[in-house]
């Protein structure tokens, strides 16, 4: 939380939160806005400035373009299509280049190209404070050779170099920075062809190792090829192993005998299928004929349509004659008889069927046995089958690897000399004819702003190192009662002041009475009329924390604010150690204007003044009155010594006697820090009111001498701040401006 002048350990603490955080701040900003608005432009100045000390560099920009697809037309077809459909380049890819041309090997052969190692801008380069004390230490004055000037220059090269990608292109810039505008461009220039360069030179390199190695593999696998063909060839000849059209003669056999047993088994369960369908046929049976349309012959089929076309044409003679007709009795005659036919023929398929079943059972039966024979054939040289066909194996793996090898080796050997680069230079660097550093409105901007965090910091530690109390929020929360108003510092030529400062006159609220100093005089007396209702005389100490806050000149121009409309006051200086007070008002014993009036065995001293609507005590003497038949009245003054403290009994006995003759009682008490006066005789007060100066009170102080006095805080009418500058409240977010108007007030 940031601390302000506001100290919280009052009896009505606020609780901090953001919106109060936030006030405080503006609020500091607010009060030291002078100082800060004088740091910006001085930090302003001082980066413009500084910016014409450093010496100019220039920026040249070289731009290169990677587009793999250059170099496909060197490339198979599959790897042409492929390298149009995949993506150009990625990220890592894109990376890893812009680490390639800030690399070692690169920068060497640049730096080896152009003969920067002796370059007087590499040789000679300015030195800073830390080269030049280092220069001054150093022992060894020998100048080294050029060899050993290149790892220097190399890393002075990759410190002016600045290799980007251009967004989510494929092109990269190559910039650099140097003194020599024309030097800058001719590096820049030279980074990109030698990236160039060296991406062929890996290329070849890495195209002439692949040949090699290919063409030493290719060899080994021609070798290795042959060897196990001729041991294939070998093993089979031994085995007497014996091939047709590529295929081993058991094999076909075995599957010619398959395919015959399959064909037969096949016509066997056709031929059965037909045995068993006719064999339900007898010359007795009936209904058969029905389903006689399965044996497809012509001659069933004929007689089957004889039999119906009989039996159709007895059908429609017997609807219109009868059944007893002659012609339907021998049309159903003719039917039978055709129906005994068709009886007689299936009988007569039925052994012919039988006849066909019997053939083919025993043409499967002996392709079977066939096929069992040649199997077990087969099974005799099945092992060496088996090896015949691994070694046969091994030999085409070979070819194979043989033949993609050979292929890729062909390719390898056209690219070898290719002459195309992924890369090519699209911007060539010229040299730059405005420096790019420094940059003047940067260092202007980083002043101005260094000044702004300049002047909030400076405003802050004024703050944090000058805890003061400026306004009337800070005086409640210092005090913990409410300040009444300000009392505005005198300007020059408003009035007298002592020792120079510019402070109100004894009398000032009655001669300015529509000033704010009088309207915070009356808000006093208002408060003082509220808390004392009744008969009772109230007795006003005016006290503050410290010495030298103006607390008698508010004790005298509050007792000519009460005197008015005719009322009673006394005012007593109890300030016995600085009485300015008494020396104000009576300072002198012989003066003519003094009427002074005591009892004759009393050491109390009552000055009247023709010009005073008041009474006044000067400061106490040591000698102990009775005041019980105190009156007013002439008579002589009786020598008397200061004392140098209030005593409490004493203290009163004097306001019990006065309070009997006075409608108001303002005592100038001393300071509370300091001195012990105010706890000896507050409880002979009524109300207290605490003076406080403006920017010159401290909150701490504040609150630890109210805190040392008992019951302060119930007698308390509140706090003023005196001689404070209006002018400045603003700056403290206190907008007196707005209600204290030249309309109302003379100020």
């Amino acid at each position: 939380m940031i601390e302000t002048n506001v100290s919280y350990a009052v009896p009505f603490p606020e609780r901090p939160s953001l919106v109060n955080e936030v006030r405080a701040v503006l609020s500091i900003i607010r009060r030291h806005l002078r100082l800060i608005l004088a740091l910006l432009p001085l930090g302003l100045f001082i980066g413009y400035t500084g910016s014409y000390l450093m010496t100019p560099s220039y920026q040249a920009v070289a731009q290169i373009s990677l587009d793999p697809r250059r170099v496909a037309i060197a490339q198979p077809v599959n790897a042409q299509t492929q390298r149009r459909d995949e993506p150009l380049i990625d990220s890592g890819r894109a990376d890893t280049e812009a680490e390639t041309l800030r690399s070692e090997s690169v920068v060497r052969a640049v730096v080896i190209q152009l003969d920067l190692q002796n370059n007087p801008e590499f040789t000679d380069p300015p030195r800073g404070l830390v080269t030049r004390l280092k220069s001054l230490f150093a022992t060894d004055d020998t100048k080294p050779d050029e060899e050993s000037r290149i790892p220097d220059t190399m890393a002075a090269v990759s410190k002016g170099l600045k290799v980007e990608r251009v967004d989510k292109s494929y092109s990269f810039t190559i910039a650099y920075e140097a003194r020599d505008p024309n030097l800058a461009a001719q590096i820049a220039n030279a980074f990109a062809e030698m990236y160039i360069k060296k991406q062929l030179d890996s290329d070849y390199e890495v195209t002439r190792q692949a040949v090699s190695w290919l063409k030493m593999r290719t060899d080994q696998l021609s070798e290795q090829m042959l060897a196990a063909e001729r041991a294939a060839s070998d093993y089979q000849s031994k085995a007497r192993i014996a091939r047709s059209d590529g295929k081993l003669v058991d094999e076909q056999q075995l599957q010619n005998l398959s395919l015959q047993l399959a064909d037969a088994t096949s016509q066997r369960a056709q031929a059965k299928a037909r045995y068993e369908q006719a064999a339900r046929f007898s010359l007795g049976s009936g209904g058969e004929l029905a389903v006689s349309e399965a044996f497809q012959n012509t001659v069933v089929s004929k007689l089957r349509t004889q039999y119906l076309d009989f039996l159709n044409k007895a059908g429609a003679l017997a609807a219109r004659y009868g059944e007893t007709h002659a012609a339907v009795i021998k049309l159903r005659a003719d039917a039978k008889a055709m129906e005994d036919s068709i009886r007689r023929e299936l009988l007569r398929y039925q052994e012919s069927y039988k006849n066909e079943y019997e053939v083919a059972a025993a043409r499967e039966e002996s392709i079977r046995s066939s096929l069992d024979e040649q199997f077990r054939r087969a099974s005799a040289t099945g092992d060496a089958q088996v090896k015949l066909n691994a070694m046969e194996a091994q030999a085409k793996a070979l070819r194979v690897s043989y033949d993609a090898f050979m292929q890729r080796y062909n390719d390898a050997l056209q690219r070898q000399t290719f002459p195309i680069s992924e890369a090519r230079i699209i911007g060539a660097a010229v040299p730059p004819t405005a420096p790019a550093k420094p940059k003047r409105m940067l260092f202007a901007a980083a002043g101005a702003i260094i000044g702004l965090f300049g002047g909030l910091g400076s405003a802050f530690v004024i703050e944090l190192m000058h805890r003061r109390i400026y306004t009337r929020a800070e005086a409640e929360a210092a005090s913990g009662v409410e300040c009444l108003g300000y009392l505005p510092e005198l300007q020059k030529g408003s009035g007298p002041s002592r020792s120079g400062e510019r402070r109100m006159p004894l009398d000032y609220v009655v001669r300015n009475p529509f000033t704010i100093a009088a309207e915070t005089f009356r808000t006093i007396r208002t408060t003082i009329d509220s808390q004392n209702s009744g008969d009772d005389c109230p007795v006003v100490g005016v006290i503050s924390c410290v010495p030298d806050e103006g607390k008698t000149t508010v004790a005298a121009n509050l007792a000519f604010l009460l005197a008015q409309n005719d009322r009673r006051v006394l005012l007593i200086d109890g300030d016995m150690r600085n009485p300015s007070l008494s020396n104000a008002i009576a300072p002198s014993r012989d003066s003519d204007m003094l009427t002074r009036a005591t009892k004759p065995a009393s050491a109390l001293t009552l000055v009247r003044r023709p010009d005073l609507p008041f009474d006044f005590i000067p400061a106490l003497t040591s000698s102990r009155p009775e005041f019980a038949a105190f009156h007013q009245g002439a008579g002589s003054a009786q020598d008397s010594v200061p004392v140098t403290s209030l005593e409490s009994e004493y203290f009163r006995g004097l306001v019990e006697v006065a309070s009997a003759h006075y409608d108001y009682i303002v005592v100038d008490l001393p300071p509370v820090v300091p001195l012990s006066d105010v706890r000896a005789v507050s409880s002979s007060i009524t109300s207290f009111l605490l003076v406080l100066a403006y920017g010159k009170s401290e909150p701490g102080i504040v609150s630890d001498a109210l805190s040392s006095i008992p019951g302060i805080y119930e007698k308390l009418l509140g706090s003023v701040i005196n001689m404070a500058e209006m002018k400045a409240l603003p700056r403290y977010g206190e907008r007196v401006t707005t209600y204290y108007s030249s309309k109302y007030f003379s100020h």
